[in-house]
């Protein structure tokens, strides 16, 4: 082989191995030819370096990487892939150079988010970028302040989209945006942004959307000149969403008479005031969900001749007083779509019919999860112009035979998630049926009987002939009754229905199964506090044998039932003196019990281990599911160990609040009853001592008192008694 030959064998190997290498995909990367795109270190994070990818990519991200400083050099490995998009998120950026983008004149988009680079840093790289560039975004960048001078270069940059999302920024001056005039969409999202400063001398012609939802707006913001005069000429859309604004007023001194979208989801509004958009000419969408404290709607709030798109969704709820006038909605003739998606509509069906009537111009409504459980009827018809119907979520289980009468412009209804369980010739009226294109009547409760018959005879027609889809069949068609059968393997026919359906046998056996665990249910409720002592009391007698007299596992004087809202009384009338007078010892769960032990276990060990049992009763005593387990564990060892139980009334219980029990114990024991009265309060403790074993007079009282209390003073607790 001669020189040349060889020569250019080299040649074409060198260049079939320069065309292997650069089609392989750094083992960090996932490269996808058909889209050009190439998406490296995502899960491989803490890499190092830039890694390569093939030639054909033209939209790289890189992200979770480790690159304090990014220069020409590091970033060399792409520099002949004429790229149109570069992100670099969250790669431990700190500093540029001021020619580290000085290879890539062709980009369109550049994306730093993630990183804390210096904007006096931003400020240089920026000089490197091509005249291409129409998008920035820095996002989560920590910035507190952007600097008016950011985007100063010696030449007009074209950029028409630029982020500061998910920053810090307090406030913002659009004197930094000057030498874009180009600019179309402004994102300030996710900030704590309280003002919006304008500046007179400033002019963006072509900006058509800011966004400046999640931030700290407490009014809404005011784009105009000084003078007056509209700041943004063709603004389109603005989104205020989440952020603190508590009143609108009239929007038109704000200068958006071109906007055509405005979403104010998440506010603190309380009021639509009438007109508030009446003088937004161009008005088409506007978002007005998640408004928590919204309380009024004025009848003419929704006063617009352009307004076509209006969203009240995910509002706490609407109900008649929400409306002063009548509905609002029918001074917007031209309102297409209403979505009042997870709003519950607390309206009578003659306000809900009232309401639907206004929507003279609707083609889609949205009205899931929206509690309603039926429509009104003869009410769809009206609605000439209506498509779309979704009542997906709610609890319809039946209409009217003639909600859907004469009803035949509808060409899709969701019907999905209702409970509805029976579907019969006249549900769907036939000029419905001819009518409608798609309907979806997945995740409802089907009763797989001969009931059905008519309906999953339709179905299969329709089906068959392609006239009607339904949405989702059969993968969400399922039968209540039979369980687990899916509607598409039920297709009962008039003969089988004719003798005796074989679904019959397992639905009642299936009921009366129910009915069995519901009558055990309720008989485990009722029983439920004797059931646990039961257990208690076997396990501890396993692990605890009783000791012989069972006097020594007493460590308490009483055990005291009480609410805990009856705290403070109790420890002034009841716990300081017998306790710090008589010098007893009581069991107060506030105090004794165990910290970590189970709550029932700790009563019933307590209540074993005290002489007596003291009840408090009171109105947040009966209340109390806890006090009362304690009264039917108290009346229980009265007859089982004979422990003594003392009823102190603190106050006399309402009727509304007496169970069974209660009154049973009340009616069968003496109790003491305590009075705010001075005298009666002495007669209250001279009693109380008594029933607790210092009986009035005994010498057992005189030695227990003698150290502490002086002889008039037992006169004048216990009054009539000598010494």
């Amino acid at each position: 082989m001669d020189l040349p030959s060889t020569v250019a064998l080299v040649v074409l190997l060198v260049s079939r191995l320069g065309d292997v290498s650069s089609s392989r995909c750094s083992w960090s990367c996932k490269c996808y030819p058909k889209t050009k795109i190439a998406i490296c270190g995502k899960t491989k994070p803490g890499i190092r370096r830039i890694p390569t990818v093939p030639g054909y990519v033209r939209y790289y991200t890189f992200s979770d990487g480790n690159i304090p400083a990014l220069n020409r050099t590091a970033l060399s490995p792409l520099a002949n892939n004429s790229l149109l998009s570069l992100a670099l998120l969250s790669d431990s950026i700190e500093t540029l150079s001021a020619d580290v983008f000085v290879d890539f004149q062709d980009l369109v988009m550049l994306d730093l988010s993630g990183n804390k680079i210096a904007s006096s840093l931003l400020k240089s790289a920026f000089l490197s970028l091509g005249y291409e560039l129409k998008s920035i975004i820095l996002g989560n960048m920590n910035f507190g302040v952007i600097p008016h001078d950011l985007f100063e270069t010696n030449k007009t940059l074209y950029v028409k989209k630029i982020i500061f999302s998910h920053n810090r920024l307090t406030s913002f001056n659009d004197s930094l945006l000057v030498l874009m005039p180009h600019l179309m969409q402004l994102d300030l999202g996710f900030n704590q942004i309280s003002n919006y400063y304008n500046h007179y001398h400033n002019k963006y012609p072509n900006l058509r959307k800011i966004q400046l939802s999640h931030n700290l707006l407490r009014e809404f913001p005011n784009f105009c000149w000084a003078n007056g005069t509209i700041r943004y000429n063709r603004l389109e859309s603005l989104d205020v969403s989440n952020n603190a604004i508590l009143s609108l007023g009239s929007l038109s001194p704000t200068c958006i008479h071109n906007i055509k979208k405005i979403v104010l989801d998440g506010n603190r509004l309380t009021v639509l005031k009438n007109n508030t958009f009446s003088d937004l000419t161009q008005l088409v969408t506007l978002h007005l969900s998640s408004l928590r404290y919204l309380k009024v709607i004025e009848e003419l709030a929704f006063n617009s001749t352009s307004l076509s798109i209006l969203s009240l969704s995910y509002n706490v709820k609407m109900k008649p007083s929400m409306f002063p006038g009548k509905f609002p909605f029918i001074w917007a003739p031209k309102l297409s779509q209403l979505s009042l998606q997870e709003t519950r509509l607390l309206l009578p069906l003659h306000l809900l019919r009232s309401l639907l009537l206004q929507l003279k111009s609707i083609r889609e409504l949205n009205l899931q999860r929206t509690r309603i459980n039926t429509l009104p009827p003869r009410t769809l018809c009206h609605l000439h112009y209506l498509k779309n119907l979704d009542l997906q979520g709610n609890y319809m289980a039946r209409w009217d035979d003639e909600t859907f009468s004469d009803v035949t412009q509808l060409n899709y209804l969701n019907l999905g998630g209702n409970r509805i369980s029976v579907i019969n010739e006249t549900s769907f009226p036939v000029e419905f049926r001819t009518a409608i294109k798609a309907i979806n009547l997945g995740n409802n409760d089907f009763l797989c009987t001969c009931a059905l018959l008519w309906f999953r005879t339709w179905m299969n027609e329709v089906i068959k002939n392609k006239t009607i889809k339904f949405v989702n069949y059969p993968r969400k068609y399922y039968c209540k009754n039979p369980k687990h059968l899916r509607l598409d393997k039920f297709n009962p026919t008039a003969d089988s229905c004719k003798t005796l359906n074989p679904y019959i046998i397992p639905f009642v056996s299936s009921g009366s199964i129910v009915l069995v665990v519901l009558i055990a249910t309720i008989v485990i409720y009722r029983n439920r506090w004797t059931i646990r002592y039961c257990m208690y009391t076997k396990r501890k007698r396993s692990q605890y044998p009783p000791l012989l007299g069972g006097e020594h596992q007493l460590k308490y004087d009483a055990f005291v039932s009480f609410d805990s809202k009856d705290s403070d009384w109790m420890m002034e009338e009841v716990g300081n003196f017998l306790e710090g007078e008589l010098e007893l010892k009581l069991c107060i769960h506030e105090r004794d019990f165990k910290v970590g032990g189970m709550i029932f276990d700790n009563i019933v060990e307590c209540m074993d281990q005290s002489k007596k049992i003291i009840l408090i009763l009171s109105n947040n005593f009966v209340r109390s599911n806890w006090c009362k387990c304690e009264l039917k564990l108290a009346t229980k060892d009265k007859f089982e160990t004979h422990k003594d139980v003392i009823v102190v009334i603190r106050e006399m219980v309402d009727r509304k609040h007496m169970f069974k029990s209660l009154k049973a114990l009340i009616d069968n024991t003496t109790y003491i009853e305590w009075s705010a009265d001075e005298s009666a309060k002495k007669l209250f403790r001279c009693r109380l001592a008594e029933v607790m074993g210092c009986e009035h007079g005994s010498v057992a009282l005189i030695h227990r008192w003698i150290s502490h209390l002086s002889s008039p003073l037992w006169s004048y607790w216990c009054p009539g008694s000598e010494m």
